[in-house]
């Protein structure tokens, strides 16, 4: 191998070395800056709450760059003229390395350049690259995974749930206090397996995604609460029936568990104590027995539409009693036990729907006092930032200034800005005030007498006219404003009553 051969193998053994150096303490230093951006957003982010709408595309920006940054310095490249200067100034050589390469680069036939060559690739294939370039630890590389770390940490910290950005998870649009998380778990749990209950677990979750703003979600919660509403009509009609059922069966020693269970409405314990009842008919005779026909023919007799079928179990059942068939009793008093525990489950099912319909309607009230997220852009969206500032329909803006509250809407259904206000009424005799003509003095004022109709001193001649009526039409139109014609029309009512 020649000298000039090794001298450049050697400088480019040197130039990876210091080409690696240099990638691994300028990526280590811009890391560690790139990393301070994401973690002021986290501490941020513990206060504002931040949206993933936001969080999510600013670290996409910020990956980008730092991705950028990142390959723009892993394509950077030394040269060899740099290694050369770098190991002169390590070994302190007085830039011969430099001087050879120079001349390798530059040729030039001289016996002082071969010889500068010569003992150049002397000293060099004395060089251990190793040595002179050792691998090291920046302190930037430690100083980035101190940062990561305090990074994932906050990630992971209790103070910060539903925020895991290492899981693309940020702060809900809309995030639950800690009361409507109650009041949405409990109602919930009543409907659970229902349609309702999926249907509010997803109305939530748009909620808190974006997906759905906060009035919309009342309304749709409002339309579940009314559906759950929907049998509590029928169900008071079973509630004050089986009561008069209840009340009816009193007079029978035979049915006094019974009706005590009626009247608390434990109507699957009332179907258990009508079925011991039936087992006891054999051991009753005489009046007991006429009491109980006398209490069944009462209660059979109710006319409530959701208990015909108990009804008609109790009619069977004191015909049965009546031709003392005791098996067709006990057949017939099982057919009412079987109604009640129907009409129990029915009733029970009301009662949960009852309970969570209390529990949507406090979320309600609770969603209609906060209408906006907390922090971050909820403040913003409360504060009016990005936001219409117009007042709702039909009501009058809010800075609207005392006394000059609209009388009327518009044909748009709007409200008509600064509108006119009735005033005290006028008289529509009129006297009018004389004045002095110019060139007249004090005193000389005296009533003149009517104009008269005298002929000009100015000819003139008769033109053809090209007036047509449909300006005229135009003109005798009605063009007052809607907002104004009741203004009017009272205006004038009033003058005419004070005539």
């Amino acid at each position: 191998m020649s000298d000039k051969e090794a001298i450049l193998r050697s400088l480019e053994k040197v130039e990876r070395r210091i080409r690696t150096h240099r990638r691994l303490r300028d990526l280590s230093r811009g890391v560690a800056l790139f990393l301070l951006f994401p973690l002021g957003l986290k501490i941020a982010d513990l206060l504002l709450s931040f949206r993933g709408i936001v969080v999510f595309p600013v670290l996409g920006t910020w990956f980008l760059a730092l991705t950028g940054y990142s390959i723009w310095m892993l394509c950077r490249k030394g040269t060899l003229s740099e290694a050369a200067a770098s190991v002169d100034k390590k070994l302190k050589l007085q830039d011969e390395l430099t001087t050879a390469y120079w001349f390798i680069r530059n040729p030039t036939r001289s016996d002082w350049v071969d010889l500068q060559i010569e003992r150049a690739a002397a000293k060099v294939g004395k060089i251990d690259s190793a040595k002179l370039y050792p691998h090291f630890l920046p302190g930037n590389l430690l100083f980035a995974g101190g940062t990561l770390l305090v990074f994932v940490v906050l990630n992971l910290s209790p103070f910060s749930p539903n925020r895991n950005w290492l899981v693309l998870h940020a702060a809900p649009a809309y995030p639950l206090s800690q009361e409507q998380q109650n009041l949405l778990a409990r109602a919930t749990d009543l409907l659970k397996g229902t349609e309702q209950g999926e249907r509010l677990q997803t109305i939530m979750q748009k909620l808190q995604a974006g997906e759905m703003f906060a009035p919309q979600a009342v309304q749709e919660l409002s339309e579940i609460q009314s559906e759950l509403q929907t049998d509590r009509i029928n169900v008071d009609r079973i509630t004050a029936g089986l009561r008069d059922i209840g009340r009816n069966l009193q007079g029978a020693e035979l049915f006094q568990s019974t009706t005590g269970k009626l009247a608390e409405m434990k109507l699957s314990e009332a179907a258990e104590n009508l079925i011991a009842s039936s087992e006891a008919l054999g051991k009753i005779s005489g009046r007991h027995l006429s009491e109980a026909q006398e209490s069944l023919d009462k209660a059979s007799q109710n006319s409530t539409l959701e208990l015909n079928q108990l009804t008609a179990a109790l009619k069977q059942t004191e015909s049965s009693l009546v031709q003392h068939s005791l098996e067709s009793t006990k057949v017939g008093l099982s057919k009412a036990a079987q109604e009640l525990q129907l009409l129990g489950s029915l009733v029970h099912n009301q009662h949960i729907n009852d309970e969570a319909s209390e529990q949507l309607q406090n979320l309600m009230e609770t969603m209609q006092e906060r209408p906006y997220a907390e922090g971050g852009l909820g403040n913003a969206q409360r504060e009016g930032i990005g936001q219409n500032t117009n007042p709702p329909e039909g009501q009058p803006p809010a800075d609207m200034p005392p006394g000059n509250e609209p009388l009327g809407t518009q044909p748009s259904g709007k409200f008509a800005p600064n509108p006119p206000r009735v005033g005290p009424s006028t008289s529509l005799r009129v006297q009018l005030q004389k004045e002095l003509v110019e060139g007249q003095r004090d005193g000389e004022l005296k009533e003149t007498e009517p104009s008269r109709q005298e002929k000009s001193n100015i000819e003139f001649k008769k033109s053809e006219s090209g007036f047509r009526p449909m300006p005229k039409d135009v003109m005798s139109r009605d063009r007052i404003p809607w907002s104004y014609r009741s203004l009017i029309k009272d205006y004038f009512r009033e003058m005419e009553s004070s005539q």
